[in-house]
């Protein structure tokens, strides 16, 4: 401390000179040794008292071991085994013999905990948070051993006859906090204000805190019976009376000051709020001028802002539970859009000051800046906590910065880096985040780092069963929201779904159940869909469901309207009862006239039903690729008949007009139906018989000139574009129709069948990765002949030195350098680039003045010739590019 004094001192001397006095000097060494020895003061007094504290809170609130877990488990197996009839316990007796009870016994005894009375009927539990259940003790049937803080204060609370009190889990809840965070003063005083509001929400007048901490000591003592001294008594006495002036000092403001700030922002009319919103961000404009590049959003959406910011200072008396998970939400959306923390300070004292000048209620000034100087602080606080090195990577949308900053993480906690960053009781996604804000390089360098197998010589860390554990609905997301991170494998898609689907598929049928009737499940599923309203799409002014637009589900549909016709048209049923038919028969006087209606819609029924079975075609891939091309081709079709209709009305039309004596192109219809005969060559006549009538024939043969040679080679041309463009495709697409059959045959699949479906495939069980080698499980072991499928490198990344989780992985940049070079060598070039432009630019100005004063100065035309030379001559040289081998020299230097 000295030597830090002296230098300082040293310091000030060498800047000032003879202005530092002898008694500035005496003053300033007083000043920084009392600074020195407050803070060797500080560190000697309250240093073993944070410690003491942070160490008893972790052992008061410590998890069980997975051993420990074991064996509470057997020992309620052991309980609740019972007894059979010779006496015996049900379980095995080698099993029952080294009791686990007995162990837990044991275990109880080694922590000194009181064992509690309970109800039989309580829940047993062993893990942080939770009872132990025991019987057969303390005269009691059943014994409840409270083993954290939580449950031991819940008991000594009613024991000591303040369960009443309604304020005492609300401290509970912030306790944790408190504890944690008591060396931060800033953070303590947060916590402490926010349990004020809570408390005074609680409880009007005044709060004996002292019940607290009476339980808070009683419960300390129970679960650290060995350890509690003097010193704990006095490290947890300093910490609550801490606590308790903090809290004292404003619980019973928070109502007050609720009803002024309501009172005052009620008697601001909406012109005169209008006003303070825009002078406020005027006057912070002008304290922070950088924070008009984050306020660039339309005076509209500011005003909004402002208006919600002024609603959270009356929503943190009202509701301070909801608000803070709010500002939590709040702020974790400031760390994706990157604002800095110094622009909150300006903000809340132009908000003040403004908010004073504008009323002249004290409490409701006073309660307005408390409010909101509370949530600016909560708000930091979030911000810097969620602020990681990762979020400002994915901000910057910068992929090499985002694998420098990964690569601080240590190897076990890896992906959760990636994935998942809390604060307070929100969370957010670093690789959603990127996807929303449009950060697409970060989110592709996100998702290839958690695709990557790496692996130690104890254990494989892969984090695509963290991507899918954090978000379900990634593959989602990516298709609706960032189509352009589209894989860079050179394999075509349809190789992504394997022909294992097939045999899934059959063994889904094979286990599909044989329902006889659907009726009931039908008028079910359409009251429901009609409750939800799922009718939004609409044909001639009426709706119809949704399901109607699938192609399937339509002509289904459409099936049924047929078969509805056939059966109010059958000649059987309308030829019962009449006079000398006998039933069944269909030949009775009276279905005369309803024949032909029956007999065009079978003829449609049937045409469908074979349709429908093209659905069929999804057995075989080829069959169904073909299926699909013939789809994609319909359009294209389309657009060719709609070209040939518009050349029928055309020449219909004209050939109708022309006088001639073609009885079979007499009017528009005829011409219209001849010409597309001649067409589709099915018309019979011979062009020799319009002989007679040039000037129809020459309109007949440009019409054939337009339609079958032009549009019938248009159509052709366009057919084997679109399949050269699918052809590629057409296998995938027809797997994808497949995999969609097999997901919707599944919605009907029992679920106990697929449980077992799926454990079958033992997805659990690790696989074998090479002989010998046993990595992680999650997938299906084929084996395949070696020379099919040569792999000339390992795709996992296989690292040497310690095995901790907790250690980073070693640089995998190595790849990389070459990249590196190459950049060095392109900001190089552009360098190069732009000096040459520059020279370029600056000799055709040189050369425009000289050609000016050339016509200015004509007398001295021959002295100016020769000086223009020599400037010129002069003015390039200066000017001159290095030689070819200086930058060469200059190139090859990148690369070393």
């Amino acid at each position: 401390a000295m030597i830090f004094r002296d230098a300082i001192l040293d310091l000030i001397e060498a800047e000032l000179g003879d202005r530092f006095t002898t008694e500035a000097r005496r003053g300033f060494t007083i000043l920084l040794g009392w600074m020195a020895g407050a803070n060797i003061y500080v560190k000697a007094s309250f240093g073993d008292r944070l410690r003491l504290l942070q160490e008893s809170w972790r052992k008061v609130n410590k998890t069980q071991t997975v051993a420990e877990k074991d064996a509470d488990r057997e020992a309620v197996q052991d309980i609740e085994g019972g007894e059979d009839a010779d006496g015996l316990p049900k379980r095995d007796a080698g099993r029952r013999a080294p009791s686990s009870t007995s162990k837990l016994g044991n275990r109880i005894k080694n922590r000194k905990t009181t064992p509690l009375l309970a109800s039989s009927k309580e829940p047993v539990k062993s893990s942080q948070g939770t009872f132990v259940l025991l019987k057969g003790g303390m005269g009691s049937d059943d014994m409840v051993v409270p083993t954290n803080y939580r449950e031991m204060f819940e008991f000594n609370s009613a024991v000591m006859g303040f369960s009443g009190s309604s304020w005492l889990p609300e401290v509970l809840d912030s306790f944790d906090s408190i504890v944690v965070h008591a060396a931060d003063s800033n953070r303590l005083q947060q916590e402490c204000d926010l349990l004020a509001v809570r408390i005074s929400k609680k409880v009007s007048g005044t709060v004996n805190l002292s019940q607290y901490k009476s339980c808070m000591l009683a419960s300390l003592r129970s679960l650290l019976p060995k350890e509690w001294d003097s010193n704990y008594e006095v490290a947890w006495n300093w910490l609550w009376d801490n606590v308790e002036r903090l809290i004292v000092k404003n619980v019973e403001k928070p109502p007050v000051w609720e009803a002024a700030v309501r009172n005052m922002m009620d008697s601001f009319g909406p012109e005169e709020m209008y006003r303070i919103r825009a002078l406020i961000f005027e006057r912070f404009f002008v304290a922070a001028a950088s924070g008009q590049e984050y306020f660039k959003q339309s005076d509209t959406r500011l005003h909004f802002i402002m208006e919600k910011v002024l609603q959270m200072t009356v929503d943190m008396f009202q509701d301070p539970w909801q608000l803070t998970d709010d500002i939590s939400a709040l702020g974790l959306r400031h760390v994706g859009y990157g604002i800095p923390t110094q622009l909150f300070g300006p903000f809340v004292s132009c908000c003040v000051e403004v908010i004073g000048e504008a009323t002249d209620s004290k409490n409701g000034l006073e309660g307005f800046r408390w409010s909101l100087a509370l949530i600016s602080r909560l708000l930091v606080r979030t911000i810097t906590e969620g602020s990681t090195i990762v979020m400002k990577a994915v901000n910057s949308n910068s992929a090499r910065q985002l694998q420098t900053a990964i690569s601080c993480a240590p190897r076990g906690s890896r992906a959760q880096w990636l994935l998942n960053i809390e604060v307070g009781t929100h969370a957010i996604s670093p690789l959603f985040w990127s996807i929303e804000s449009g950060s697409l390089d970060a989110a592709r360098a996100i998702i290839e780092d958690l695709l990557v197998i790496r692996a130690d010589r104890e254990r494989y860390y892969y984090g695509a069963p963290d991507l899918f554990l954090r978000h379900q609905d990634i593959m989602q997301r990516l298709c609706l929201e960032a189509p352009a991170l589209n894989t860079s494998c050179p394999m075509p898609r349809e190789s992504l779904l394997m022909h294992c689907s097939l045999v899934i598929f059959l063994l889904v049928e094979s286990f599909l159940p044989k329902i006889p009737e659907l009726r009931d499940v039908w008028i079910i599923r359409f009251f429901k869909a009609f409750r939800k309203g799922a009718w939004k799409r609409k044909l001639c002014c009426l709706p119809f469901p949704l399901y109607l637009k699938e192609p399937v589900a339509a002509c289904n549909f459409m099936m049924m309207v047929l078969l509805i016709c056939m059966c109010s048209q059958e000649p059987m049923f309308h030829c019962i009862g009449q006079p000398g038919a006998e039933f069944p028969t269909m030949d009775c006087p009276e279905v005369k006239d309803i024949r032909r209606r029956y007999s065009m819609f079978g003829m449609l029924a049937i045409a469908l039903h074979w349709a429908l079975m093209i659905d069929l075609s999804v057995f075989s891939t080829g069959l169904s690729a073909f299926v699909l091309v013939c789809a994609q081709v319909l359009s294209e079709i389309g657009r060719f008949l709609v070209a040939l209709i518009f050349l029928l009305l055309t020449f219909g039309s004209a050939i109708a007009v022309l006088e001639h004596g073609y009885f079979e192109m007499r009017d528009i219809p005829h011409a219209a139906t001849a010409l597309f005969a001649i067409t589709v060559v099915l018309y019979e006549d011979d062009w020799r018989s319009l002989m007679s009538e040039p000037a129809l024939l020459t309109a007949v043969l440009l019409y054939v000139l337009a339609s079958s040679i032009l549009l019938m080679n248009l159509l052709i041309a366009q057919l084997n574009n679109s399949y050269t463009f699918i052809y590629n495709d057409m296998v995938g697409f027809a797997r994808l129709n497949r995999a969609t059959n097999i997901v919707e045959t599944l919605k009907t699949f029992p679920m106990y069948k697929w449980k077992v479906f799926v454990e079958s495939l033992k997805f659990d069980q690790p696989l074998e990765f090479n002989q010998g080698d046993v990595g992680f499980g999650g997938g299906i072991q084929v084996e395949e002949p070696s020379h099919m499928y040569s792999v000339l490198t390992d795709s996992v990344n296989r690292f040497g030195g310690s095995c901790s989780p907790d250690m980073q992985w070693p640089d995998e940049s190595n790849g990389s350098k070459l990249i590196d070079r190459y950049t060095k060598v392109q900001k190089f070039l552009d360098c190069r680039w732009q000096d040459l432009l520059v020279t370029l630019a600056d000799a055709a100005a040189f050369e425009v003045q000289l050609h000016r004063d050339t016509q200015t100065h004509t007398h001295t035309r021959t002295h100016t010739r020769t000086r223009t030379r020599t400037h010129i001559h002069t003015h390039t040289s200066s000017h001159r590019p290095p030689p070819a081998a200086h930058c060469r020299c200059a190139f090859f230097d990148c690369f070393v």
